[in-house]
C-alpha cells in the first residue's frame, strides 16, 4: 500500500478490524467515519481497529489505500438512564436528594461517566417553561426564592459525553413557613351550664402559612366547642379544651374549663 506523494484530501477514511475485516467507510474528504453497533460499557483496546484512506468507499481496499494506522482504544457510552429525585418543602425553598442513574452508559466499565446533572423546576399551574439548576454532585440540593403557598414540580436529568438522559419521575412540592406554636386564651375559664364562653387561639410565627385550627373537648358530656372556639358548658364538672394546628397536628395549646351549676 502506498502511503507516499498521493493527496488523500478527498479521499476515503476506512474503519478496518485488526484482522483487516471491513468495518465501515466515511464520506468523500470528511476525514472521519463511524463505528457503530457497538453495546454501551465494551472496552476497545489499542489496535483493535485501524482506519486508512482510500481512493472509494469499496467494502475493501484498493492498491492505492495508505498504510493502516492503530485507533487508540476507547469505551463505548451510551446514554444515561434517569436519576432520581426527593423533595421536601420548606420555608420559601425546597431541598431534597438527587440520585445519580443505575447506568451511566456504561454500566459494566466500574467508573462514572457522569458530567452534568441537572434539577428542573417549574410551577405546578403554570406555564411557563422549566427552570434548570445544576448541581455539582449526587446528594443534596437546595432551590430557593421560591413563593410560599405555591405548588412547584421538580424533576432531574443526567448527562455524559453522549447526552441528556430521560426525565426522573416528577416529584411535588410547596414551600410553607412552619407553625412553631399554637396557644388558647385563657388557659382557665368558667362556664356555666347552659352558658357559653370564647376562647380565642393565636399561632406562631404570625407569617404561617397555615393558620387553621381545630378545637376539640376532652369530655363533651361537660362542655362541646364548636370551630371558632366557643364553648358551651353541658353539665357540672371540668374539661380539657385543645386547639391543634391543621398543619401541624404536634402542635397544639390547652384551656381548662370549669363548667358550674346556674346560679
Amino acid at each position: 500500500m502506498a502511503n507516499t506523494g498521493v493527496d488523500r484530501t478527498n479521499q476515503y477514511l476506512k474503519v478496518l478490524k485488526k484482522d483487516g475485516t471491513f468495518v465501515a467507510a466515511g464520506d468523500k474528504g470528511s476525514k472521519s467515519v463511524d463505528i457503530v453497533g457497538l453495546d454501551p460499557g465494551t472496552k476497545v483496546a489499542d489496535g483493535d481497529y485501524q482506519v486508512t484512506y482510500d481512493q472509494d468507499n469499496a467494502n475493501k481496499l484498493s492498491a492505492n489505500a495508505s498504510d493502516p494506522a492503530d485507533v487508540p482504544g476507547f469505551l463505548v457510552l451510551g446514554l444515561p438512564s434517569a436519576p432520581t429525585l426527593t423533595a421536601t418543602a420548606g420555608d420559601g425553598k425546597v431541598t431534597g436528594t438527587y440520585t445519580d442513574p443505575t447506568d451511566d452508559g456504561a454500566p459494566s466499565s466500574g467508573s462514572s461517566y457522569i458530567t452534568k446533572r441537572h434539577v428542573l423546576y417549574k410551577t405546578s399551574a403554570g406555564t411557563e417553561n422549566w427552570t434548570t439548576q445544576d448541581i455539582d454532585a449526587a446528594g443534596s440540593f437546595e432551590v430557593d426564592k421560591l413563593t410560599n403557598g405555591t405548588a412547584y414540580q421538580f424533576k432531574a436529568t443526567a448527562e455524559n459525553a453522549v447526552g441528556v438522559s430521560p426525565e426522573s419521575a416528577v416529584v411535588d412540592a410547596t414551600p410553607f413557613v412552619a407553625v412553631t406554636g399554637v396557644d388558647a386564651q385563657p388557659d382557665k375559664a368558667s362556664v356555666a351550664v347552659g352558658a357559653t364562653t370564647q376562647l380565642t387561639g393565636t399561632v406562631a410565627p404570625d407569617n404561617a402559612t397555615d393558620k387553621a385550627v381545630n378545637w376539640s373537648s376532652s369530655d363533651d358530656t361537660v362542655a362541646t366547642v364548636d370551630g371558632t372556639g366557643k364553648v358551651t358548658g353541658v353539665k357540672v364538672g371540668t374539661a380539657t379544651i385543645t386547639i391543634t394546628s391543621h398543619a401541624d397536628a404536634s402542635q397544639k395549646g390547652t384551656s381548662v374549663v370549669t363548667v358550674t351549676a346556674n346560679a
